[in-house]
Parts: structure tokens; C-alpha cells; sequence
């Protein structure tokens, strides 16, 4: 099966149309159509319904999707392993959420890549579910996330936590100095937001909504408001952050998660031991997720 192919039918699936899919690729939309119609001869179903303002893919189309994912993914790994520099030994494809890659782990980055230099790092920023359904379908080895998914194929390993602190643009602010103060609730989570709702419920009403904390302390940059983000904020060079006094703090665990079966499973122990304890022989096994 064409590389081509699958990369035309993942960018009509994402733009639901025909031409602009065209477009991206740099490729007629003659071409797109071509390439579509042989990929459906090879399966034998229709992957897209055509209408004249754009495509809805079809029940096989919207099944065939993590497959297509995983092949091209498989196949990128393939191409990079094949062609890395002799002074790599092995690959490694981690991906995280966004505040964790923002908040922990890019301070952590640098001296993990120095420890591990014979390994060749692919590295990528998703949702939590999206990370969680890529090493499902083996197309990552290792995610880090905030609320692992309790899947029987996974294990699961705590790495850290960081604590989540109400801070605030304005010095000297308490819990009832808020009240008609822009407050920017974060969805870090279920867990999070059920503590939140449980503590602060009634307390503290939500000017708005950010599923990222980078989100909400690009927007407090520009305008004064609270919100609750990584306590480290607080005491960094030219914060303009403040604790708010009386706001209870929250812990955000992080969590490793690969599969049982992982192609790189002794890579990923080093990996995790280097993040908890610098000594990666003292990393305990990842625990099955459920137990």
C-alpha cells in the first residue's frame, strides 16, 4: 500500500474536503480522487461519502483511520531508524501534554538527552487521549500524561507531581479579595476539577474556561486575573504571579504510560529511573494499569 495514499486519505479525513486536501499535499484534486479511488479497490469499501460541499467518511472509513495512523507512523520510525547517524544506537518516541512538556519536562530535557545519547528521541505534544490511543495502537512508546487511561495492555508508573497553587496578577489578594476578580478555571483534569468543585465550588466563579495552563497564563500576561498554575510560577525571576492567601493548593500526579509488550521496554526503565532518581537501575517496574 502506498505511503502516498495513506497520507491523501488522512488529510481528506482531517479537512473533509477534497481540494483543500489537494492543496495541502501539493497534488491535483484529480490526483487526491484517484489516489482515494485506488485505495478503495485495494480494501474493497467506500472510505468517504462525496457530497458537493466536502466528504463525511464512511463507517469503514472512520474504522480504517488508526490503522492508517499506525502505518504511516510505523513507517516514519522505520524510515528515521534506518537512516540515523552511527553514533545512535536505538529510538526512543515520547510524546506529552502540553503544560507537562511547558511546565516539567523541558527543564528536564536537556540533561535526560545527555544521558541517553545513543538514543535517537521523536518527540510530540497531544492531548492526553490522543497520547493514550497512540500507544494503544503502538505508534508511541512512551506517553506522559496526567490521568493515565486504565487500559489492560498499559502499564502505568507515577514520575512526579506538581503542585497546583491559585496565583494571581495582584499582590496581597485573599480568597474573598477574588470575588469580581477574573478568575480563569483550568481543566487539569477530572480528578482536579473535582477537588476544585468540592473546595472551591461555591467560592470562586470562573470569568473562563482554558483546557491548558500555558493558555491561561499567556492570557494572565496581558490582563489581570488568577488562575491556578504549577506553585514554581510564583517564585520565578520576574513572576508576575502571586499567591493568593486562603486558596487550597491541589497535586497533579504525572504518569508514564507504554505498553506491556513495548518494543523498548529496557529504554523506557532507563528513561523513567533518569526522571524520578538520576540513577535508572533504581526505577521500580511500571505497574499494570488497574492494579
Amino acid at each position: 500500500m502506498d505511503i502516498a495514499h495513506l497520507k491523501t486519505f488522512l488529510e481528506i479525513y482531517r479537512l473533509r474536503h477534497f481540494g483543500k486536501a489537494a492543496e495541502k499535499l501539493y497534488i491535483t484534486q484529480s490526483a487526491a480522487s484517484a489516489r482515494i479511488k485506488l485505495l478503495e479497490e485495494r480494501l474493497g469499501v467506500r472510505l468517504f461519502e462525496r457530497a458537493p460541499n466536502g466528504v463525511t467518511p464512511t463507517l469503514a472509513g472512520q474504522r480504517f483511520l488508526k490503522y492508517a495512523e499506525t502505518m504511516l507512523t510505523s513507517w516514519e520510525q522505520a524510515r528515521q531508524l534506518i537512516c540515523l547517524p552511527e553514533t545512535f544506537q536505538q529510538s526512543l518516541s515520547l510524546g506529552c501534554q502540553l503544560d507537562i512538556w511547558q511546565f516539567w519536562l523541558q527543564h528536564r530535557f536537556n540533561s535526560l538527552r545527555d544521558a541517553m545519547a545513543d538514543t535517537a528521541f521523536t518527540l510530540s505534544i497531544r492531548s492526553g487521549p490522543e497520547l493514550i490511543e497512540q500507544v494503544i495502537n503502538g505508534s508511541l512508546d512512551l506517553a506522559l500524561v496526567f490521568e493515565p487511561r486504565h487500559v489492560p495492555a498499559l502499564l502505568y508508573e507515577e514520575l512526579d507531581e506538581q503542585v497546583l497553587q491559585l496565583l494571581a496578577t495582584q499582590a496581597e489578594l485573599d480568597l474573598r479579595g477574588l470575588q469580581g476578580y477574573s478568575y480563569i478555571l483550568v481543566d487539569w483534569g477530572a480528578t482536579f476539577l473535582f477537588e476544585h468543585a468540592q473546595q472551591l465550588g461555591e467560592t470562586l466563579n470562573a470569568a473562563m474556561i482554558a483546557n491548558s495552563g500555558m493558555m491561561a497564563c499567556d492570557i494572565l500576561q496581558g490582563r489581570d486575573g488568577a488562575a491556578y498554575l504549577p506553585r514554581q510560577l510564583a517564585g520565578a525571576v520576574a513572576s508576575r504571579f502571586r499567591p493568593v492567601r486562603g486558596g487550597p493548593e491541589f497535586r497533579q500526579a504525572i504518569f508514564a504510560v507504554c505498553r506491556q509488550d513495548s518494543r523498548n521496554a529496557g529504554l523506557i526503565r532507563h528513561l523513567t529511573g533518569l526522571i524520578k532518581t538520576g540513577t535508572p537501575e533504581s526505577s521500580p517496574l511500571p505497574r499494570q494499569a488497574g492494579q
